[in-house]
């Protein structure tokens, strides 16, 4: 198995620097995209999202999570459309980040390089056609003028029909470690403007989807947390499935799925 996530790694990443684009202009971002199981891939394309036309590699997308792409070793059957879909993605104007989700295969991404980039650590892809970026657990970053917070994981609810290390990862929800790295970004940064997860607080979640199991999540119960300390102007997020955009006190909540991708700068 090492030598498949060292393979894969060697023909995903090539530890080049470079593309430091430290002031964006445009923000949008768009929810889960699931490896492109989900038929969800067609949101970005210039169709759906024509927007793109005018934007440069100066503008930004975030993806909130369960990116997926990132997920077959190169003896395996997905491979090569995830392959053609990061390709895809790397060559598009725009520069694009993703946190992560509970359905990542966590082996893979965590051994991407890593560098400095929005004034904090990404793991970075480097392609011939462009590069794509992974936000990572607990990092500030400034993006267009806005200081975000990243926040990835939750926990998978049907790990009963998955097998570890094969469909799902232990890595997929929050330890002590990033709890703690997470909670000293707020004390060393109280002005941050806006987080970006994949689940939501578990208040919010009661909000958006009523009472349902996702709320039970470990990670969203830590987000009840965060809220009360942060209380950011914006938070964005996926997991859900819903598009919903709610304010609570003065925090806007945005959940986006199988959607446009949201303008928010």
């Amino acid at each position: 198995m090492q030598k498949h996530i060292t393979d894969n790694i060697l023909c995903r990443a090539k530890n080049i620097d470079g593309d430091d684009y430290l002031n964006k202009e445009m923000i949008y971002f768009i929810g889960d995209l699931h490896g492109g199981e989900a038929n969800e891939m067609p949101f970005l394309n210039t169709t759906k999202f024509p927007e793109q036309k005018q934007m440069t590699k100066n503008d930004v997308l975030i993806q909130t999570g369960d990116f997926g792409m990132y997920w077959s070793y190169p003896d395996t059957k997905y491979f090569k459309r995830e392959e053609h879909y990061l390709n895809w993605i790397a060559k598009r104007n725009y520069t694009f980040l993703f946190v992560d989700g509970n359905h990542e295969n966590f082996n893979i991404i965590n051994a991407l390089p890593t560098k400095q980039l929005f004034g904090g650590l990404v793991h970075f892809d480097r392609r011939k056609c462009g590069c794509i970026y992974h936000l990572i657990r607990g990092e500030v970053y400034t993006i267009n003028n806005k200081k975000c917070l990243a926040i990835g994981g939750a926990t998978s609810n049907d790990k009963e029909h998955r097998t570890l290390d094969i469909s799902y990862w232990e890595q997929e929800t929050l330890n002590y470690k990033e709890q703690d790295k997470i909670l000293q970004a707020i004390e060393d940064n109280p002005d941050i403007d806006m987080i970006i997860s994949h689940t939501f607080p578990s208040f919010i979640i009661d909000e958006m989807l009523g009472n349902s199991i996702k709320k039970t999540c470990l990670v969203s119960i830590f987000l009840d947390e965060v809220y009360k300390l942060l209380k950011p102007k914006l938070w964005i997020g996926g997991h859900l499935h819903v598009n919903k955009d709610i304010q609570y006190e003065n925090t806007r909540f945005i959940c986006n799925y199988k959607n446009n991708p949201v303008k928010i700068a």
